[in-house]
Formats: structure tokens, C-alpha cells, sequence
């Protein structure tokens, strides 16, 4: 047996038998999660974001751009202008741009970029590099070298004697790359993407919000609104909202709500759950589905007093 009711603020709330439940909110948003821990979330531009028990995800932005998140700490990244890249757990990935120039970074600090005219250039965890140009014929070090280089398509490739490197295309956007397996991605739009040699990163939007992963498959986001969330590697999570409002939810499918008024709801795996209004009134019902009622001075009362 399900409980569905309306906050005073107008979200409404509806609990399972099951430990599932979803909350719409008044803006439109809404939240969904199952009894396994996994969930979704929907904004009112679109955005959209979903979590599955073993700490994977997605996020979809409103503009079009995607993430994904697995539990080993890999994940992908792709945006509207074509731009995508993949990471993986020990710190390797790729990267391919709009003009059809590709990346592999590994995780030993090696690593390859093809531009779209067709000529390479690879490096080894030494810093070593070589270098072909658009007919597949090497190049010599002697004629290629570290410093720093101007393409045809407008990009500037720089080489460092420490193994590191950068590229930054003609819009600019900047790509860097450590010895290491670390680097970062300074988007022409200002968004930044972080990693780590270890799978951790980040990624910061124009508009600030910002999300993290770590290489366990945890992970945080903020929103340019100061809205928060995270999520763990067992499926549990919390989140929390500019308003005062918070949440938390657990992988047995138990969570509990507690709204900016005062007001609070749980619910608990076996589909058991509360909710306290802010007048100080609960209402509880148990796993049957079997309903009790609290004044505000703690008194039982019938469902016709409670609401009145």
C-alpha cells in the first residue's frame, strides 16, 4: 500500500510498500527512487540526472550536454558542439573534438593526439615524443622539437621537457595533460574539467554549478543555486536544497525528508514511513499499510479530527 499526500508547499510526496517513492515539486522538478537505491531526477529546464545502486549515473543538461558515471570511477563527458570525452579508473581516456582531432591520454603519462589534417604526434611516460606528418612520413626531432607549435587549422600544440603538454584549439579551449595521467580541459565557454592519475576529477559549468567523481564511483554535484547532492558507491545519497530542504536516502530503499518549514517524512525499507507536519501533527503508517494519526499535542486521533 502506497501514501501519497501534498506538503504545504505544494510537492507531493508518494511512498511504497516497497520503500519506493517519488517527490514532484512545486517548481515542476521531480525525484524518483526505487527500492534498490537508484533514482531519478528531473529539473524544470530539462536537466535531467538518474543514479543506480552501485554508484553509477548520468546527468543531462539542458542544453544538450551529457555525462555518465560508472562505479570503477570511469565516465564520459560530450557537449552540443560535438566535443566528447571518456576517462577511465587508473587515470586513462579520450577525448575527440568538433574538427575531428582525437586524444588518448594513458595512464602511465603516455599519450597521442591526430588531428583532423591527418598528422600524429605521440609521447611516452618519459616525455619522449615523435611526430608524423599528414602523409604518415616521420617527422625529425631535429625539425620538431620541445616548444611550442602553430598548426594549419589554427590550434597550438606545446611539448615540455617534464613529459607534459598542452593543446589549445582556435576557439580556445585548452587541453593539458601531466606526465602523470592527470590534466585538465579549460572549455571555450569557460566550463573546466579536472582529473586526477587516480580517476578522480571534476567538472565546473558556466554557471557554477559543479560536480565531482571519485574513483570509487562516489560523487558530488552543486548547483549554481547552492542545491547539493551526493551519492556513494553502496547507492545511498543525500541532497539539499537553497530553501533549507534536505534529503537522504539509503540503499535498502530507507530515506527521510525534511522540508524549510520543519516538516519531515521517512521512509523505511519494509515501506513503514512518517510524515511530521510542521504544526507538529504525524501521520505514520506501517508496512501493511495500516494508518496512525498525531495531534500536534501528541494525541491519537481519527483520520476526520486529524483533518479537520
Amino acid at each position: 500500500m502506497s501514501e501519497t499526500f501534498t506538503d504545504e508547499y505544494g510537492n507531493e510526496h508518494s511512498y511504497n510498500a516497497d520503500g519506493s517513492g517519488s517527490i514532484t515539486y512545486a517548481d515542476g522538478s521531480a525525484e524518483t527512487w526505487s527500492d534498490d537505491g537508484s533514482g531519478t531526477w528531473t529539473g524544470t529546464d530539462g536537466s535531467a540526472s538518474t543514479w543506480s545502486d552501485d554508484g553509477s549515473g548520468t546527468w543531462t543538461g539542458a542544453d544538450g550536454s551529457a555525462s555518465t558515471w560508472d562505479a570503477d570511477g570511469s565516465g564520459s563527458y560530450s557537449s552540443p558542439d560535438g566535443y566528447s570525452s571518456s576517462y577511465n579508473a587508473d587515470g586513462s581516456g579520450t577525448w575527440v573534438d568538433p574538427d575531428g582531432t582525437t586524444g588518448v591520454y594513458n595512464a602511465d603519462g603516455s599519450g597521442s593526439t591526430a588531428f583532423a589534417d591527418g598528422s600524429v604526434e605521440t609521447w611516452d611516460a618519459e616525455g619522449n615524443y615523435t611526430f608524423t606528418d599528414v602523409d604518415g612520413e616521420p617527422i625529425p626531432d631535429d625539425q620538431y622539437a620541445m616548444g611550442e607549435y602553430d598548426n594549419p587549422d589554427g590550434s597550438v600544440d606545446t611539448f615540455n621537457e617534464d613529459g607534459s603538454s598542452s593543446h589549445t584549439e582556435a576557439d580556445g579551449t585548452v587541453y593539458e595533460y601531466n606526465a602523470d595521467g592527470s590534466g585538465s580541459t579549460t572549455y571555450a565557454d569557460g566550463a573546466t574539467e579536472t582529473w586526477d592519475a587516480d580517476g578522480n576529477g571534476s567538472y565546473t559549468m558556466t554557471d557554477g554549478s559543479v560536480s565531482t567523481w571519485s574513483a570509487d564511483g562516489s560523487g558530488t554535484w552543486t548547483g549554481a543555486d547552492g542545491s547539493t547532492s551526493t551519492w556513494s558507491t553502496d547507492g545511498s545519497g543525500s541532497y539539499s536544497s537553497p530553501d533549507g530542504s534536505s534529503g537522504e536516502y539509503f540503499a535498502d530503499g530507507s530515506g527521510e525528508w525534511t522540508s524549510s518549514d520543519g516538516s519531515s517524512s521517512t521512509y523505511n525499507a519494509d515501506g513503514s514511513g512518517s510524515y511530521s507536519h510542521a504544526d507538529g501533527s504525524t501521520e505514520s503508517w506501517d508496512a501493511d499499510g495500516n494508518v496512525s494519526y498525531l495531534n500536534a499535542e501528541g494525541q491519537a486521533v481519527s483520520p476526520e479530527e486529524f483533518y479537520i
